[in-house]
């Protein structure tokens, strides 16, 4: 076998193997880990939202199994548990001047008014919104000044804003989406987004509801988020799998 023969033998072997890897490698999503996407266990049963705590090194989640709110880490270790017990909590957010905790219980289509510790300082009932199907109702919140942001899972689907000086409220139906599991306002260009549980995808929105752009993510079932812009990145909830996803924020489109 003269020199050619065996350079050309050596170079089909060497680029038939290249192929077996680049097949065998994992695709580039937070499903597997990647070196981009972080995920963390967490010992709380199924985890329903995230917010960040005042100082943002750390989050307070709810669970719809326990009615406990939870403080955690950024690698999802238990801190502390807030002195109160909710029905059905599916929403947090927290007030960045005052530390006050905001809780959506889902099955009365309530928003209570805790103080940084747990204690109720007030409960508001948004009348005309409970389904006949009553895990549809309120699965997230988000609070910008006076104004809450709440968003309704489906049947239908819809943005509540909830001002809290005046006590009124107005509605806008969602249609983006398949569900509409969590919300989160964001300070930085005064936008929001929501997540879809059923759709596994995050949209960023106008004020309006209106679907800006769109970013896929690989969680089982997402149910909470919060936006990271100084490390470009969403941190999500799975419900079903008690974890916490740190997830790159990449070119999003609709």
């Amino acid at each position: 076998m003269n020199k050619r023969i065996i350079f050309l033998s050596l170079t089909a072997m060497i680029t038939c193997c290249s192929c077996i890897i680049d097949d065998m490698a994992p695709p580039d999503d937070i499903s597997n880990g990647s070196s981009k996407d972080s995920i963390f266990n967490l010992s709380i049963i199924e985890p329903s939202d995230l917010t960040f705590t005042v100082g943002k090194n750390t989050f307070l989640t709810v669970s719809d199994n326990t009615g406990k709110v939870y403080e955690i880490s950024r690698s999802g270790d238990l801190i502390s548990t807030l002195d109160f017990t909710g029905i059905d909590l599916e929403g947090i957010c927290v007030d960045t001047l005052t530390g006050d905790v905001y809780v959506a219980q889902e099955r009365l289509s309530q928003i209570v008014h805790l103080s940084p510790t747990g204690v109720i300082k007030e409960t508001l009932t948004l009348t005309g919104y409970i389904t006949a199907d009553a895990n549809s109702n309120f699965e997230g919140v988000s609070k910008n000044g006076d104004t809450l942001y709440i968003v309704k899972e489906k049947n239908p689907g819809l943005l509540i804003k909830y001002n809290l000086a005046t006590k009124n409220w107005t509605s806008t139906t969602l249609t983006f989406a398949l569900d509409y599991s969590a919300i989160t306002y964001d300070a930085v260009d005064k936008t929001l987004w929501i997540m879809s549980d059923e759709s596994h995808t995050l949209f960023h929105c106008n004020l309006n509801g209106k679907a800006l752009t769109k970013q896929s993510i690989s969680v089982l079932q997402p149910e909470g988020i919060v936006i990271d812009h100084k490390a470009n990145c969403a941190w999500v909830v799975g419900d079903s799998d008690k974890k916490l996803f740190k997830i790159i924020l990449k070119q999003l489109t609709l």
